[in-house]
């Protein structure tokens, strides 16, 4: 495939989640949702795939059991342990912060590009290319809200390793899911404060897959992203 995807895609997964409010708690699945991911950005081309997982898991195993190597598609594996005690405490953005810094911390084509696109795993991106062409400010997402932004949407964003460090490395410290205080809220009030300009999507950002908050599958339509993306038109007005 010629038309490649440019950045370097971090794919954040914990095979063996230790995180309160996860419905999807099943290794076997949650390894088969995200290899299907996974296949998902293959076939849109993505040529450099960080995948770091924080359950110390061995899926660069699985990785290659199932795709095999190839000289089109360079890939890094890391695994550690995610502070269980504190994922456990405080929740599953917590555990995905601790990876994401992990995964910068260690990744030489994240560090080579100095930028870098992130999903969660079991989640894919329909329109990433699309996306993705229209990076031009030092952070990229999508929102939750109607007339108002109430959160980040953190399962898929696109970001500069300069701003990313600086303003939302270590937004994860802060969450607290029990009290309703979420890592996409962080992110946005981390936002907020650098000042930054024109970070929400155009167009919005089309996620599908599997959910392992919910445990339930993401199947959107074209009406509701169309309305979607003149939601995120809107409100780029004011953010």
């Amino acid at each position: 495939m010629t038309d490649r995807i440019n950045l370097p895609l971090l794919v954040t997964s914990a095979i063996k989640p230790s995180a309160s409010f996860t419905a999807l708690e099943e290794p076997r699945v949650r390894l088969e949702a995200t290899l299907l991911a996974l296949e998902e950005w293959i076939k849109m081309g993505v040529s450099d795939l960080v995948i770091c997982d924080g359950s110390n898991f061995d899926i660069e195993s699985s990785f290659l059991k199932r795709f095999g190597s190839s000289n089109a598609l360079r890939v890094e594996f890391i695994t550690f342990n995610n502070d269980a005690k504190m994922v456990a405490e405080r929740g599953k953005g917590y555990g995905e912060g601790q990876i994401v810094a992990e995964a910068l911390s260690r990744s030489e084509l994240i560090k080579e590009k100095g930028a870098f696109a992130k999903c969660t795993g079991k989640f894919w991106v329909k329109n990433a290319r699309e996306v993705i062409k229209k990076f031009n400010t030092p952070f990229k997402a999508d929102v939750f809200g109607v007339l108002s932004i109430r959160y980040v949407d953190t399962r898929f964003y696109l970001a500069e390793l300069d701003f990313y460090d600086r303003w939302l490395k270590d937004s994860y410290l802060n969450v607290n899911d029990d009290a309703g205080y979420w890592i996409e809220h962080a992110f946005l009030e981390r936002l907020k404060e650098s000042g930054i300009k024109g970070w929400i999507s155009r167009p919005a950002i089309w996620t599908e897959g599997l959910s392992g908050t919910k445990g339930l599958p993401q199947n959107r339509k074209l009406c509701k992203e169309w309305m979607r993306t003149i939601r995120n038109h809107g409100m780029a007005a004011f953010y």
